[in-house]
C-alpha cells in the first residue's frame, strides 16, 4: 500500500507538472470542429455565412462567469457570432466582450440575511451544502428551461428547424437539463465546461469525498463498487438526487438525471473539463464524452472593481510583506469556519497583510473591528489578486485555481468539510514542492 501511495502522490505531480500546458483557445477551435463532425457541422452553420452561431450560457456567478467569459472572447476572435446567455447584472460585462446578452431570471443578492440566518441554522455541514445547492442550482431549474427554449425557439424562426443551436455552457448551469433529459423543446448541441473535482463514480476508485486512495487489490473494483454503493444508499445522497430530479422533472424531463454528482459533469453531448488527468486517479470508465482540457490561458472580465483599499495590496507586496488570502464560496461560506479563525490568528503578524473576501456576506458580517493587518471585500477577482498573494486558502477546490497558483508559486490549502480535503491537499502541496525545488522556482521572500 505505501509503495502505491508513492506512486500516486509522487509520480502523478511530476508528470502533471512534466506536462502541464495552459489550454489555449485555438485549441477550442480545433476541439469545437472536429467534435461537432458527428452532428454534420454543415447544418450548424448560418445560412451564406462561413462562421458558427454559437450560445454560452452561465450562472450569473463572477467563478463561473469569468471562466465563460473567456471562452465567449475566444471565439468572438475566431469569427464566431456569440450570444450569452446569463443574470442581468453581467449585461455590460458581456456587451464589452462583443456578444449579444440573453437575460435569465437571478436573484442578485440570494444569500439575504434571511436566508443566511437559515443556512447557519444547520449543525451539520451536509445540511448546509444541501440547502446551498438546492438555493443556487436546483430552484431556477424549471424557469431556466423556459427561458431557454424561448431564447432557442426564436433561433429556429430565424434560421429553420433543421438549424440546431450550438450552447456551450458552465456545467452547473442545470437549466439545460430537462431539455437533454427529454422534456418537450428545441434540443440544443451542449457543449459542458466544469471547474470543480470530478466526482463521476467509477468502479476504479473510492467515491468522491471518501479520502481514501484507489485499493490496488485483485478485488480493487468490487470493493470500490460496494462503496459507491453503500454511498448511493446513504440518506443525505438519496436526498439530493431525490432533489435534483424532481426539479428536472417539474420542467417536463421524462428521463432520470441520475446521480447529482454524475450528472452535473455528464449532461453534456460533450463535458470539457478545466483540468489535467493527472489531478485525478485513474479511470477507465469515464464517459467517452468527458475531456480534460486543462486550464484557459487566462480568467477575469474586463471591467472589474477594486476595493478602495486595492494600493495598500500593492504597497504592502512592494514591501516584502507576505500576501494571504482567505476566501469563501458561492455554496459553501460558513466565515466561523475559514474567514474568522484566518483574521484572529494572524492579527498579530505585521509582516502579513491578510485579505478576506467573504462572497455571500456583507463586509459588516465580521463581527469585530478587523484587525489592523487585515482587508476585507465581498469580492476581489482571482486573477487581479493572484500576482501579489503569498498563500491563497479556499473553502473549496477549483481544479482551474490549481494551474494559475502553481505558475505563481502560489501555496493553495483549502478546507472544505464536504469535499476530499486531506488527499487534494497532499497532493498540491507535493505539487507544489516538487515544482518550487526540483525545478528550482521557489521564492523564499513570498513564503509565509
Amino acid at each position: 500500500m505505501l509503495r502505491n501511495l508513492f506512486w500516486i502522490f509522487t509520480l502523478c505531480p511530476v508528470v502533471l507538472l512534466v506536462t502541464l500546458p495552459l489550454w489555449n483557445l485555438n485549441g477550442l477551435q480545433t476541439a469545437m470542429e472536429s467534435w461537432l463532425l458527428p452532428f454534420n457541422s454543415d447544418s450548424l452553420r448560418m445560412s451564406n455565412e462561413p462562421k458558427l452561431l454559437v450560445f454560452v450560457a452561465s450562472l450569473p456567478i463572477y467563478a463561473h462567469m469569468e471562466k465563460m467569459a473567456v471562452i465567449a472572447e475566444g471565439l468572438i476572435a475566431h469569427g464566431h457570432d456569440v450570444t450569452f446567455i446569463t443574470g442581468s447584472n453581467f449585461k455590460e460585462s458581456v456587451e464589452r466582450l462583443g456578444a449579444t446578452f440573453e437575460p435569465i431570471s437571478w436573484k442578485d443578492d440570494l444569500f439575504e440575511p434571511e436566508i443566511l440566518a437559515q443556512f447557519m441554522a444547520f449543525t451539520d455541514p451536509r445540511e448546509r451544502e444541501f440547502f446551498a445547492i438546492d438555493l443556487v442550482f436546483l430552484t431556477r431549474i424549471p424557469v431556466h428551461h423556459v427561458e431557454l427554449q424561448n431564447i432557442f425557439t426564436r433561433f429556429q424562426v430565424t434560421y429553420g428547424e433543421l438549424k440546431r443551436p450550438i450552447l456551450v455552457y458552465d456545467a452547473s448551469f442545470l437549466g439545460v437539463g430537462p431539455i437533454v433529459l427529454g422534456a418537450d423543446g428545441v434540443r440544443p448541441i451542449t457543449i459542458a465546461v466544469s471547474h470543480f473535482p470530478v466526482a463521476i463514480a467509477s468502479n476504479d476508485t473510492f467515491p468522491f469525498r471518501s479520502g481514501f486512495p484507489p485499493d490496488t487489490s485483485s478485488q480493487s473494483r468490487e470493493i470500490h463498487y460496494a462503496a459507491q454503493t453503500k454511498l448511493d444508499n446513504d440518506p443525505w445522497t438519496m436526498k439530493i438526487n431525490a432533489a435534483v430530479e424532481k426539479a428536472m422533472a417539474s420542467a417536463g424531463a421524462t428521463n432520470a438525471p441520475g446521480r447529482f454528482h454524475d450528472s452535473i459533469l455528464t449532461l453534456g453531448d460533450i463535458s470539457l473539463h478545466l483540468g489535467i488527468p493527472d489531478f485525478e486517479y485513474p479511470r477507465t470508465d469515464l464517459p467517452p464524452s468527458f475531456e480534460f482540457i486543462g486550464a484557459l490561458p487566462t480568467v477575469g472580465l474586463t471591467d472589474e472593481d477594486l476595493p478602495e483599499w486595492w494600493d495598500e495590496v500593492v504597497a504592502a507586496h512592494a514591501l516584502g510583506k507576505s500576501i494571504v488570502v482567505v476566501t469563501s464560496s458561492t455554496v459553501e461560506f460558513n466565515i466561523n469556519e475559514t474567514i474568522l479563525p484566518a483574521l484572529e490568528g494572524l492579527k498579530d503578524r505585521d509582516d502579513i497583510l491578510v485579505v478576506a473576501t467573504l462572497v455571500n456576506y456583507e463586509t459588516d458580517a465580521i463581527p469585530y473591528e478587523v484587525p489592523a493587518n487585515a482587508r476585507v471585500a465581498r469580492f476581489i477577482p482571482l486573477n487581479l489578486l493572484l500576482p501579489y498573494v503569498s498563500l491563497l486558502h479556499s473553502f473549496v477546490f477549483p481544479i482551474d485555481q490549481a494551474n494559475p497558483c502553481f505558475l505563481t508559486h502560489i501555496r493553495h490549502p483549502y478546507s472544505s468539510p464536504t469535499q476530499d480535503t486531506v488527499p487534494f491537499n497532499m497532493l498540491y502541496e507535493l505539487v507544489y514542492l516538487w515544482y518550487s525545488v526540483v525545478k528550482g522556482r521557489i521564492n523564499h521572500r513570498r513564503e509565509v
